[in-house]
């Protein structure tokens, strides 16, 4: 309302009846009554926590932590007692520190509030410590990362600001105007932990002789250098009071002390910051107008080139102290900023551009404008739409100032929609409800009245198998990403579907073999209507089997819904689990519930949770992915990675950014056609991959060489183009990458016409395309998608081989899913299995390490290291004195001018940067970075998958993928020779901008869309050539196997099915051995080879 308020925390008094005169939000009256409060304490809702009958609280800091326009409560207090408030806006507070993820400091003491990790958001600084074992206290700090959507991540220990011994006060500043924020914490108390042999490093031995600690910030880490700095005062520091008191453009610190006796405040020290910082800075004081006098609550974006930095102006969120009323912010080398914005409290925007850096600058809210209350100019329409469609909800509001729009679905908060349209991609069941919002400004808040949404589906479009694979899809979508956990469920839905089919098919198991379970219905369970029965039976035994699989998947309430929407739309009741009898619901259940015995047993750990159960331990410490360079107890061994906010490729936020082996158990793994010699083992064993400083060094230092240049081309700006035409590249002999394309479009004679595009746009999309599907399906689902969208291709013919009369759409689903999802688990299993048992490092680990070596080229020269990298001019150089300094060749690596001798000497390769800082419109470009701060081209809260490299997944599974559809379809060629994907220009990429115009990929065969796949995996910078290749081969190899088993499981009883015209395709090379469908063809000479097969056998 324009008049500041107090808020008050009292430690150490009885949490009686008249707590709220110790713990007091005290509301200022305002117009009302000028310069008098009331205490609304109790009103509000905020009353403090109790420990026992006591309350302890230490600070509070008031920030508008979920940007919906009124300022939030953080309270630190002591004994576990800190609590996240909630404004709802109407005068009252909700706490929500459990769902939101924070309050789990142990003795809070000390706030500060900053956007630390520069993401927009605000984030939260409690100093804390913990008690330790045998009754050691320890530093244990929390940095509470905000994820949006009131949820927020403890990072302090991948920050490196876990520790600050006995902290009391906390303020974030810019100690040197580098942009990165630093940290100061005060500390002491006269105690001392008792002695331990071997106590935690985090102990807090003597904190009476303890000093104050400051942490210096760089990208994505903080370093406690306060000796360097300086700061080195012991005594029983509190206060801190960040201002420039000499007004020389960088700021200073007053520290508050108690003397020993912890009666009597000593002289204060001021610590003079002589930093002699080269960054430039801009010091904004505030006047308000409409909001309060002094402009506390005011948010602020400065935007220097491609970065912008967020900045909160509330000088009072500080214990026992605040800062000085002007909002420092450093710039760096920038002299000019771009745009600065100010979001002052009362929701007024202001703008201002081409600001001079190095000043003072006083900004006045706009003139005061008459408020006017929010009014719905136009409501949203409700109606019901096709799963899968698209939604937008538009609301349109008016009001004075721009109201906040807060949506709502069945009366809860929807915390991921922001601004006045809420946009859903593909409905799905989850979706169906009551949606409306409320419309918020100064002058009040109007609520729309709700639209109801509902959904549809067109049943008779697909068949019904086609139906529960989507089902399937969409929950996998929605789960954790694994791969061979997906593999495994997407086969075993496969089976049930197929079990079910032929059991409900007149005399089906005189024609086919079932895969798990075997039902007999009588002839009257057939009855009026064979079809319908067979359909109700599948979808029981689909329904049996997902709801278990997905019945603890972070996805479980969406799936759940899903489920029970499609048996609704299918007629049947989701809730009928009875296995007695033989109606057709009886016995889909018992063939469902029967896949999910058999199987529970099969080596994956189910029962588990997937758990390792293999008992695999990582050799290397993990990488801490924010912190320069890596330390290798075997360089050749995969090392996990530790993540300050680690997040799954669908979105999951993951409990811990440490990385666990994913799909760990596939070694014990039960598999469809794949040949075990040994537990743990596959056959054929294709070999270790090269070894640094082992056999094949040479070699696994050219791969590696190969993904940096593929890194170095992300680059958009980079005006080179190549043809990605099918009659230009790919149709590769097996396991190469030297194919020149198809000379003809063999449906059409005519050659194919030439598809120009930016080799950084090619790269990008390859790498994003591929990754886990456009929409996160993992690789075994992408491939589902594909078959799906061939399947439905008109020039498509559903003939089984390629010849003779067509398929039903069923039958053709049916034996399509059990061919390509058995190749797919077993692709699955080998892949994983080779990963447990090379465990082979992934690139950020081998360029970091490497790159931490030396260089290898120059024996004499300085740095020289055998296995460092080689030094290759514009892709890999040593950086010098000269090259780092201001204006040299490699002045983009320094992030710290005071230390421009530690970027001497240093590995650098031309790479991608990484994320921008605005990733919907910016790009992250190619440049010098140090090799021991390589990253691959990934979001940076993903960087690698959490598993080891050799063998690529992607290769594996996509090669195993395109050999089933060639023996399916009984030709390697996509319908009419020609499959694509369009990508709109700008519209596409997640990690970055792009692409730079439309592009759309095009392959001729199922083969070259799998190499393709493959490849990507470079582009990314998570595979090497060998893991790409090795798995292409060993893809090729489980699809045909995985092919003839399905094919013997129809054929069985028959006596064999003839395969004519079922072949897949290579090239022998000239005396070379050249591997074919898994089969080792020698030739002299060059030479087309076309396997035939005569089923079941080869």
């Amino acid at each position: 309302d324009g008049f500041l308020d107090i808020h008050i925390t009292e430690w150490g008094v009885p949490g009686s009846a008249d707590s709220h005169l110790h713990a007091t939000l005290l509301r200022n009256r305002g117009a009302e009554k000028p310069a008098h409060f009331i205490n609304v304490t109790a009103a509000s809702g905020l009353t403090q926590p109790h420990f026992g009958t006591q309350i302890y609280g230490f600070s509070s800091a008031w920030a508008d932590f979920d940007e919906d326009g009124y300022p939030d409560l953080c309270l630190v207090s002591d004994f576990g007692t800190s609590q996240l408030w909630s404004n709802n806006g109407d005068g009252t507070f909700t706490e929500g520190r459990a769902t939101a993820g924070v309050g789990t400091d142990s003795n809070g003491m000390g706030v500060a509030i900053a956007d630390v990790d520069r993401d927009g958001r605000l984030d939260i600084f409690i100093s804390s410590f913990d008690d330790g074992p045998d009754n050691v206290l320890v530093s244990a700090n929390r940095l509470y990362q905000n994820l949006g959507d009131r949820r927020f991540r403890d990072i302090a220990a991948p920050y490196g600001v876990t520790d600050s011994g006995w902290g009391w006060a906390a303020a974030f500043l810019d100690a040197d105007n580098d942009t990165f924020l630093d940290l100061v914490v005060t500390n002491g108390y006269p105690a001392v932990s008792p002695p331990r042999t071997n106590p935690p490093p985090n102990a807090i031995l003597d904190a009476a002789t303890d000093r104050t600690r400051f942490f210096k910030g760089f990208a994505g880490v903080m370093s406690e250098v306060g000796e360097t700095w300086g700061i080195t005062d012991t005594g029983f520091s509190r206060s801190a009071a960040i201002l420039d008191y000499d007004n020389d453009g960088d700021e200073d610190i007053v520290i508050g002390s108690l003397s020993r006796p912890l009666q009597a405040y000593t002289p204060w020290i001021l610590y003079r910051n002589d930093g002699r910082s080269t960054g430039n800075w801009i010091r904004i004081r505030f006047t308000g107008t409409t909001s309060n006098r002094d402009g506390y609550g005011a948010r602020v974006r400065v935007t220097t080139g491609a970065l912008t930095q967020t900045a909160l102006y509330a000088p009072t969120n500080a214990y026992i102290s605040q800062r000085e009323p002007l909002l420092h912010i450093g710039l760096g080398g920038a002299t000019t900023i771009d745009r600065l914005e100010i979001l002052w409290p009362n929701g007024a925007l202001q703008e201002l551009t081409d600001i001079p850096a190095n000043q003072i600058l006083a900004v006045t809210e706009p003139a005061a404008t008459t408020h006017t209350p929010p009014v719905i100019d136009a409501a949203p329409r409700g109606g019901t739409f096709a799963k899968g469609s698209p939604l937008i909800l538009t609301a349109e509001v008016s009001g004075s100032p721009t109201p906040i729009v807060t949506w709502f679905k069945d009366g809860v908060p929807l915390t991921t929609a922001a601004g006045h349209s809420l946009e859903i991609r593909h409905l799905h069941p989850i979706d169906a409800g009551d949606y409306w919002f409320t419309a918020t400004n100064a002058a009040g808040t109007v609520t729309s009245d709700p639209v109801h949404i509902d959904l549809t589906a067109d049943i008779a479009g697909h068949s019904v198998a086609r139906w529960w694979n989507e089902t399937l899809l969409d929950a996998i979508r929605r789960d954790t990403p694994n791969p061979p956990v997906h593999a495994r469920n997407l086969f075993h839905l496969s089976a049930a579907l197929w079990d079910a089919y032929w059991a409900f098919t007149p005399d089906g198991w005189r024609a086919a073999a079932p895969v798990f379970h075997r039902e007999d219905p009588p002839p009257e369970s057939l009855l009026p209507d064979p079809a319908a029965a067979r359909r109700e039976a599948m979808s029981h035994a689909a329904c049996t089997l997902l709801s278990a699989r997905f019945a603890h998947s972070p996805g479980a309430e969406a799936t759940r819904t899903g489920i029970r929407w499609l048996m609704r739309q299918l007629g049947y009741d989701p809730d009928n689990t009875d296995t007695s009898g033989d109606s057709p619901a009886a016995i889909g259940n018992r063939i469902g519930r029967a896949i999910l015995d058999a199987t529970l047993d099969d080596g994956a750990n189910e029962a588990g949770g997937y758990a390792d159960a293999t008992g695999y331990q990582s050799v290397n410490a993990p990488l801490i992915v924010a912190r320069p360079g890596t330390v290798m107890h075997d360089p050749n061994r995969w090392q996990p990675l530790s993540l300050s906010y680690s997040v799954t490729q669908n979105g999951i936020v993951q409990p811990s950014g440490l990385q666990e082996f994913v799909g760990v158990n596939a070694p014990l793994t039960r598999p469809f056609a794949l040949l075990r010699p040994a537990p743990g083992r596959i056959d054929p064993d294709p070999g270790p991959p090269p070894q640094l400083g082992g056999e094949g060094h040479a070699e696994l230092v050219a791969q590696i060489l190969d993904l940096i240049r593929a890194s170095a081309a992300l680059d958009p700006a980079d005006p080179t183009e190549i043809d990605i035409s099918p009659g230009a590249r790919l149709n590769n002999p097996l396991g190469t990458n030297d194919g020149t394309g198809h000379p003809v479009n063999p449906f059409t004679g005519q050659p194919y016409a030439p598809n120009p595009v930016l080799l950084a746009d090619y790269g990008r999309i390859l790498a994003e395309f591929w990754a886990d599907g456009p929409d996160s399906e993992t690789p075994p689902g992408h491939w589902n998608v594909l078959f799906n969208e061939i399947s439905d291709h008109p020039l498509t013919e559903h003939r089984y081989g390629g010849t003779g009369p067509r398929l039903s759409r069923l039958e053709w689903d049916v034996r399509g899913y059990l061919a390509l999802n058995g190749a797919m688990h077993d692709a699955a299993t080998a892949a994983w299995t080779l990963k447990w048992q090379y465990d082979s490092a992934r690139p950020i680990s081998l360029i970091r390490y490497i790159g931490g070596l030396g260089q290898s080229s120059e024996p004499d020269a300085p740095h020289y290291h055998p296995h460092g990298l080689p030094l290759i001019p514009d892709l890999i150089e040593l950086t010098t004195a000269e090259t780092v300094a201001p204006g040299g060749r490699h002045e983009q690596i320094v992030d710290r001018r005071d230390h421009l001798e530690d970027f001497a000497g240093r590995i650098v390769v031309r790479s991608w940067l990484g994320n921008p800082a605005d990733v919907p419109t910016l790009v992250g470009g190619v440049g010098w970075v140090l090799a021991e701060r390589w990253m691959p081209y990934q979001r940076n809260t993903f960087v690698t998958p959490a598993f080891p490299g050799y063998v690529s997944g992607h290769s594996t599974f996509s090669r195993a993928a395109a050999e089933v559809l060639t023996l399916l379809n009984g030709s390697p060629w996509f319908p009419g020779g020609l499959g694509s994907y369009a990508f709109p220009k700008h519209g596409f990429l997640d990690f970055e901008l792009g692409p730079s115009r439309d592009l759309e990929l095009q392959w001729a065969t199922y083969q070259d869309a799998a190499d393709q796949a493959g490849r990507s995996r470079i582009y990314g910078g998570i595979h090497i050539a060998a893991d790409d290749i090795v798995g292409r081969r060993l893809g090729a190899r489980i699809g045909l196997q995985a092919f003839l088993k399905a094919h013997a499981f129809r054929t069985a009883a028959l006596g064999g099915e003839r395969l004519v015209n079922v072949s897949t395709r290579g090239v022998a090379g000239t005396g070379e051995r050249t591997l074919i469908a898994g089969f080792v063809v020698a030739g002299g000479t060059s030479q087309q080879i076309l396997l035939r097969a005569v089923g079941p056998g080869l």
